[in-house]
């Protein structure tokens, strides 16, 4: 038998063709994933943003106030009284020391502890701040005629207030 210097073909053992095989089918798993990330992310971006919206925000109603609480001759002991409170969503206030500024100046608070809050607020990602409850009508109607770009939203709230009788 004479032998020309070339070696005959060695045979992959079957164990390479099994990691062969796995290393494809993880690789064609990783694409699978991708693309359904592309999807999810990217082209059905808004769909989902729109839902996770109306899953978070609503808006509830309150028809009826509380009514009033009597003691057994008639007196009241309790009465529902409106209120407003100040709250912001600090996600959306790109100016945290200036709006601080505004809202400490209308209702009576320290500014610097109100902006760092605020700050606080947007490094944990809060989308909900209160920054004062119960406020008067005068404190109110000066933030209501403020126009700011970070304008607070001012909720009107009942609370049931002891009547002092």
């Amino acid at each position: 038998m004479e032998h020309h210097g070339l070696l005959p073909p060695i045979a992959e053992p079957p164990s390479a063709k099994r990691v062969k095989l796995l290393g494809r089918l993880v690789l064609l798993w990783v694409a699978i994933i991708v693309v359904r990330l592309f999807k999810l992310q990217v082209l059905d971006h808004d769909y989902y943003r729109e839902l996770a919206q109306q899953q978070q925000e609503r808006t509830v109603e309150i028809l009826a106030p509380r009514g009033t609480i009597l003691d057994r001759t008639g007196q009241a002991l309790a009465i529902s009284v409106p209120v407003d409170s100040v709250c912001v969503n600090p996600m959306r206030i790109s100016d945290a020391a200036g709006a601080s500024e505004i809202l400490a100046d209308t209702l009576k608070l320290n500014a610097a502890d109100l902006a760092w809050k605020i700050k606080v607020a947007q490094a944990r990602h809060r989308g909900f701040l209160w920054i004062k409850r119960k406020v008067t009508q005068d404190e109110s109607d000066g933030l209501r005629n403020k126009a700011t770009a970070s304008r607070p939203t001012i909720m009107r709230v009942t609370s049931v207030a002891a009547s002092g009788a």
